[in-house]
């Protein structure tokens, strides 16, 4: 018998990467199977209060790409990269079906939209994660293809699971964009 859940497994996420003279906020894909594969530096670093990323960090060259593990297509857009529509769009255009979007953010309204946007914008499942603590109070939530969210994080909540159909996705893609 096949064993879904462990077929499925894989964790997407950032990390910082020192490379030489350069540091990243690197994404990454692991899976049992193949380990730690390494992704791309981060391209949008904000530089504001308690967010100095473009100190901290080297920036990236822009334009996320899609990823294939399988039959699964996807990407990830860190953080702010959330915010740029046109991002999201290609990676629909791209076949893309999921975007993991890591974050550590705090819980302003746009970050629940932009989610939604990209979703929408993409044609695609959107999960989003944000590191908790301090002033990170911003939630996590899974958005469908169509922009609805799925699932949330909340204090009862503090970890979502959900079994997605990618059929979804094709679905959504013939009525917009």
């Amino acid at each position: 018998t096949r064993d879904l859940a462990a077929q499925s497994c894989r964790v997407v996420g950032t990390r910082a990467v020192a490379d030489g003279a350069k540091r990243w906020n690197e994404t990454f894909l692991w899976t049992p199977e193949r380990g730690l594969v390494r992704g791309r530096p981060k391209a949008l670093l904000p530089q504001q209060e308690r967010g100095w990323e473009e100190t901290w960090f080297h920036r990236g060259a822009h334009g996320a790409v899609a990823e294939h593990d399988g039959e699964l297509c996807f990407s990830e857009l860190v953080c702010t990269e959330l915010m740029v529509s046109t991002a999201a769009r290609l990676l629909g255009q791209s076949g893309v079906q999921v975007i993991a979007a890591p974050r550590a953010t705090g819980a302003h309204a746009r970050w629940e939209v932009a989610a939604r946007m990209t979703a929408i914008a993409a044609g695609a499942f959107v999960a989003t994660a944000n590191r908790r603590g301090g002033t990170l109070t911003g939630g996590s939530w899974i958005v469908g293809p169509d922009g609805d969210i799925l699932a949330r994080t909340d204090e009862s909540a503090p970890i979502i699971s959900l079994e997605i159909d990618l059929a979804l996705v094709a679905r959504a893609r013939l009525t917009y964009p």
